[in-house]
């Protein structure tokens, strides 16, 4: 699998080193990744579709027969229990197929439980509730129907006490046993509010294997939930910025896609992101060129804050940009270094969020070429984007959509 994935890299990137680490390149827009197939979380996920094939078969099906006989387990036991049984039943399948089902249900279950309410916790072979790090498996209980944390919790959410167990449920178990169960069940759950269960009751897990009848979707999802993928960037541009902890990362990532389909404008709006845009500072750390200075102004380092916001003739347009917008729009903006470098999130002008991008984009490829930039080319350029979009929306019997995009700016183009 990992020589596949490295494969597959390779291609992505041109057989050159990765961009940004595979963990966030695999992630969903919202979270600032390129939604990009992690293969391993695919695979295990089309593994676990096997179990929803099962669950949603026929009591009579030879498809359960064949799972009870090769695993050695009831399917209801298997669903009742922590992620340890389904890796213990693996150590002893001998079956391939099966034992990779087995190994990739309770990674599953492990990642749900993880996240899941603390009264949905399975009691039995869970390593959250454990004694001495041992999963715990008490047969009595099971056997009356004791299957989740909240099962031993009365209506008033207090633990039951050994004469409750003995008289209500006719358990007979030694004092120290109740009371290492109870102390291995409380070092978990801490400060949570339980209540007892209204059977039947479906567990988190069971609910998201048969959320959907077909596909992988959300259980993929689950996986690729398990990657670590902090966003290290996001300390960088808060430094920067100065955008605090309650920056609304989110919004900002989803502002790309919103505003365009563009493969290229994407990437070149997410290059500004992961700060990995050519730059004549770019190159220079990376030891391509030796010079490192604007090419517009010929006089600061070209960072890419420079040469989208502080470079005085970046500057410039972007003052006439603003000054076109309040003169034919009757529009004020002011477009702070948040607003050009991240994209504009206080207001859900798609349109604007794909002009400033259009306008870096300008800025960016012609400062390769040229130190002379023009309001008339950038006008140009935006006006032949409008007329793209509007042929595209048109074919696809989107009208309505484009004017409710365009119609804050319909007059630029009028």
């Amino acid at each position: 699998m990992k020589n596949l994935e490295q494969v597959f890299f390779k291609f992505i990137w041109n057989d050159k080193p990765d961009k940004i680490s595979r963990s966030q390149a695999v992630q969903d827009y919202p979270d600032g990744g390129l939604k990009m197939v992690h293969l391993e979380s695919y695979v295990k996920s089309l593994k676990v579709t096997w179990l929803r094939r099962i669950l949603l078969s026929s009591p009579t099906s030879s498809l359960i027969t064949i799972f009870n006989e090769t695993c050695e387990c009831e399917l209801s036991s298997l669903l009742q229990f922590g992620p340890e049984y389904p890796k213990q039943l693996a150590k002893k399948c001998n079956n391939l197929f099966w034992k990779e089902l087995l190994n990739a249900f309770s990674e599953f279950l492990y990642i749900v439980l993880k996240n899941s309410n603390q009264q949905d916790q399975p009691l039995w072979f869970n390593s959250n509730i454990s004694i001495e790090n041992n999963p715990i498996f008490i047969n009595s209980l099971y056997k009356k129907g004791f299957f989740y944390v909240s099962d031993l919790f009365n209506k008033d959410g207090n633990f039951l006490s050994f004469e409750e167990l003995r008289t209500n449920f006719g358990v007979t178990l030694p004092f120290t046993k109740v009371l290492g169960l109870k102390r291995a069940i409380f070092s978990f759950i801490k400060n949570a509010e339980l209540k007892q269960k209204e059977y039947p009751h479906f567990p988190e897990c069971i609910r998201t294997i048969i959320k959907r009848k077909k596909g992988s979707k959300d259980l993929y999802n689950v996986f690729l939930s398990n990657i670590n993928s902090i966003y290290k960037l996001n300390t960088k541009w808060n430094a920067l910025l100065q955008l605090g902890e309650n920056f609304d990362w989110k919004s900002v990532f989803m502002s790309i896609s919103n505003c365009t389909k563009d493969s290229k404008l994407l990437w070149f709006q997410y290059r500004i992101f992961y700060r990995i845009l050519a730059t004549n500072n770019y190159l220079y750390k990376c030891k391509i060129t030796t010079n490192n200075t604007c090419n517009l102004c010929k006089q600061e380092v070209e960072s890419i804050e420079h040469l989208f916001f502080y470079c005085a003739k970046s500057n410039e347009i972007w003052k006439q940009f603003e000054q076109m917008l309040l003169s034919q729009c009757n529009m004020n903006v002011n477009l702070t270094l948040t607003d050009i470098l991240l994209g504009c999130t206080r207001e859900k002008y798609h349109a604007l969020n794909l002009m400033i991008l259009l306008i870096k984009q300008y800025i960016f490829y012609k400062s390769r070429k040229s130190n002379v930039l023009s309001i008339d080319e950038i006008k140009k350029c935006v006006l032949a984007y409008y007329q793209t979009e509007k042929w595209s929306h048109g074919i696809n019997m989107k009208q309505n959509q484009f004017t409710l995009r365009w119609r804050m700016f319909s007059n630029l183009f009028s």
